[in-house]
């Protein structure tokens, strides 16, 4: 209720400081809600083949399958004097062979207006809804046993942020808040169990102590409630402080260190340290390398426990020799401590991609992508590997 008064509070303030709005500037925001240029297509369609060497990781057998799959995206950003909006539609339908009575659908919906109170202070206010079946073997029936019918979830969420400055001032404030519910039909027994509303509110400050450096702080406080009276609902607060610097237009670095705690209904407080580095590096025109990690908590995806400590370690790199070709490898290593009354073990998971994109016309390009996934708790209970291969062909307007 105290979230809901939150949003009504803000909405009014929005309405009254309209009467001084000024002509947007989308270069003075952190936020990444511009996602639209004038000159970049906002219309996308993908038709591709895949080949997942593991189709159904649940089961005691492995099985290969082979199948295709459609994309649509539609990003519409309109700028005016004093406000402007964003209209973004992602859909995706996969279907594979052997499993001609499965379709894995995908649609998230998403509707944002940002209003400009002067050069440097602007509102966002975003909804978004989100319909997804998960792949067999991931999310909540990544470690069951014998799943033959995908789990499928409905996620509204509503975003209401605050922004004063950006990254390229002295000084900058942004302030998130968010609403969120996410119900699982149920195609499975277990699914109601993980049924629940989200509310949170985070603020990230940086202050400049160079021309190239900014002192950051950021704190981050959600609530988290089941609707099954059997789990346990948890409070998190995390707090951070560090640096970022801005080398060049295109190098940067940001590391943040602080710690988490998490408030259980009736289990134990499970608290430990929290961080989260990035370094975006161009050494040169044509190749760009990007590393992150991240420390902190998230909620489990297994009945028995509440919390998963999650460590995450990446890169990519990006080169591009020409127009016409663009390479991308990736590789990310991530390992969560499992935590609960009755249960404690690690997951560890890496993922390895290489993806090959060659420019065809103008509007289209084809592209190839190899992965491998390999994951496994130290329980011996739980292991697999999925190795995909996909071919696409991707239409832009």
């Amino acid at each position: 209720m105290n979230v809901v008064k939150f949003y009504c509070v803000v909405a009014v303030c929005c309405s009254l400081l309209l009467i001084s709005v000024v002509t947007p500037n989308v270069n003075a925001t952190p936020h990444a809600f511009w996602a639209l240029q004038d000159d970049e297509p906002n219309f996308n369609v993908t038709l591709g083949s895949i080949y997942n060497s593991n189709i159904n990781p649940t089961l005691l057998q492995e099985q290969s399958d082979f199948g295709f799959q459609f994309n649509a995206d539609l990003n519409l950003v309109h700028l005016s004097e004093g406000y402007a909006w964003q209209a973004l539609y992602k859909g995706n339908i996969a279907r594979y062979q052997d499993r001609a009575d499965t379709q894995y659908q995908s649609h998230h919906l998403k509707l944002g207006s940002a209003f400009f109170v002067n050069d440097k202070f602007h509102f966002i206010l975003s909804g978004e809804l989100t319909q997804r079946d998960e792949l067999l073997g991931q999310g909540i029936s990544k470690q069951k046993k014998q799943v033959i019918k995908p789990d499928q979830y409905v996620m509204p969420t509503l975003t209401l942020s605050g922004v004063y400055g950006s990254i390229n001032d002295k000084q900058y404030l942004t302030v998130n808040s968010l609403i969120q519910s996410k119900r699982y039909e149920e195609h499975n027994l277990y699914a109601s169990q993980f049924d629940h509303d989200r509310a949170s509110i985070d603020v990230e400050l940086g202050i400049a102590v160079s021309d190239a450096t900014h002192i950051v702080g950021f704190s981050e406080l959600s609530h988290t409630n089941y609707i099954d009276d059997t789990r346990d609902d948890s409070d998190m607060k995390r707090v951070l402080l560090g640096a970022r610097w801005q080398a060049t237009g295109v190098t940067s670095v940001k590391a943040l260190l602080g710690a988490y705690q998490r408030d259980f209904s009736r289990q134990a407080t499970q608290k430990g340290t929290s961080w989260l580095a990035a370094l975006n590096w161009q050494p040169y025109d044509y190749m760009s390398i990007e590393f992150h990690s991240e420390q902190t908590s998230l909620l489990s995806e297994l009945e028995q426990a509440g919390n998963n400590q999650s460590h995450e370690l990446g890169v990519t790199v990006t080169y591009v020799p020409n127009d016409d070709w663009t390479l991308v490898g990736q590789h990310v290593k991530r390992t969560e401590q499992v935590e609960g009354e009755t249960v404690q073990f690690n997951t560890d998971y890496q993922l390895t991609r290489f993806s090959m994109f060659k420019k065809v016309m103008q509007h289209s390009q084809l592209s190839l992508q190899f992965s491998a996934v390999d994951e496994q708790d130290n329980r011996g209970l739980f292991h697999y590997q999925q190795d995909q291969v996909k071919l696409n062909y991707h239409l832009s307007f």
